[in-house]
């Protein structure tokens, strides 16, 4: 009996390894050989209005890297012009400045992306790739920098007061760092900033639809902040609807330049066109933009098999975390070099592989916090649903280096 329970222990250890050393997702490196692209290799539906590429994390170099190999190739192939970032909408006019030759310094630049992940090595070369770029174009062939989210009242406040010329007494009270105000009086005072921007609609001095947009951006971000203290259940959702509106407007711009594509990049949990959590009630952006533009929204996910992200803990600390998926479509990357592309159009739909892309598999996600429950709850870094649901494209990576912040 003795020997019995020490082999059944034995064997109870060698399966605790191998859940915990080697992982659970089996490769498919045989399904997917035929099918396996590079980013040069990446083609894009005719008809489409928005590429997205979605991040599985905010903490690892890979993504960023990737999101700027896939910028650069669709702008080598004439497709796209624009580049818009998760990151406030108001940074898009600074750095434009710098990407066209401006007086803005590529610092000033930097500085702009108010975003901590954003303060790379990658997204600097980014800038001056972009800047390269339109110094050798003619005026109407330049890049566009944007940004759609709304995390920060201070760039819309200075816009509307030095480039709209809005008296700056208007927006007393109004930021989100006041509490003097309910909401309600705050959206009445923007009401009125808003009567005195509508005066100005024929003055040629301004761009009066970009400052009716940063006003809007105003608007989304006090409204948001609110939601933050008083409902934060709703704030996802709400986040969420106010970006898609942002990337829609973004279009709509780009598209009275004569440009039929833009690109959009942000975290996974954003892009998909399916909801990764039930905070967005069936609304996240990827699931708004897609219902706005069906044949028109074309998405490239990522995942990751292994990674060591660069997260920041509750105190704002940053640490490097390690993880695991459970995806073999990511365990097979270490046999294309590491990454691979796999766009789900050309994959036969009579074959195993296809059928295996709608059934769940446990896919990575990590946003910008970290907490020592990931490392014993799943769900809080692994979403389980089907890449075929969420995507029309992945970017799979089989080790994903942590970020380096300059």
């Amino acid at each position: 009996m003795r020997n019995k329970k020490m082999n059944i222990l034995v064997l109870l250890t060698a399966l605790l390894i191998m859940i915990f050393v080697t992982g659970c997702g089996d490769s498919k490196t045989a399904e997917v050989k035929e099918y396996a692209k590079t980013i040069d290799e990446l083609t894009i539906p005719e008809g489409t209005e928005i590429v997205a590429f979605g991040e599985a994390t905010h903490g690892n170099s890979d993504f960023q890297e990737l999101k700027t190999e896939i910028f650069k190739k669709l702008v080598e192939s004439g497709e796209v012009k624009s580049f818009c970032l998760e990151g406030h909408s108001g940074c898009y006019l600074t750095v434009n400045d710098y990407i066209n030759g401006g007086e803005t310094t590529l610092d000033e630049a930097m500085d702009a992306l108010n975003f901590r992940i954003y303060k790379t090595e990658t997204c600097e070369e980014l800038l001056k790739w972009m800047r390269e770029y339109n110094l050798e174009q003619g005026a109407g062939n330049r890049l566009n920098f944007y940004g759609y989210d709304m995390q920060d009242d201070e760039p819309y406040i200075d816009y509307l007061t030095k480039k709209a010329g809005i008296d700056g007494s208007m927006f007393d009270k109004v930021s989100i760092d006041d509490v003097s105000l309910t909401l309600n009086e705050k959206l009445d005072k923007i009401g009125l900033i808003r009567a005195e921007l509508e005066k100005m609609a024929d003055d040629p001095s301004i761009d009066y639809e970009e400052a009716t947009h940063m006003l809007r951006c105003l608007e989304q971000c006090v409204i948001l902040f609110d939601a933050y203290v008083n409902n934060a259940g709703e704030s996802y959702k709400l986040r969420d609807g106010y970006m898609a509106e942002n990337v829609e407007w973004i279009l709509e711009r780009e598209q009275e330049l004569g440009r039929n594509m833009i690109f959009v990049t942000g975290h996974a949990g954003h892009i998909s066109k399916l909801p990764q959590s039930p905070m967005y009630q069936n609304n996240n952006m990827g699931c708004l933009l897609e219902s706005e533009h069906p044949t028109g929204y074309y998405v490239i996910g990522s995942d990751f098999y292994r990674t060591t992200a660069n997260l920041p803990n509750s105190k704002g600390e940053r640490g490097k975390h390690s993880f695991k998926s459970d995806d073999g479509f990511a365990k097979s990357a270490k046999d294309f070099g590491g990454r691979y592309l796999l766009q789900f159009d050309d994959v036969d739909t009579a074959s195993t592989l296809y059928a295996e892309l709608g059934e769940d598999v446990s896919m990575g996600s990590l946003g910008e916090s970290y907490s020592v429950l990931m490392h014993i709850i799943k769900r809080t870094h692994i979403v389980n649903a089907a890449p075929l649901d969420c995507y029309d494209a992945m970017v799979f990576v089989y080790d994903a280096e942590p970020l380096k912040l300059k």
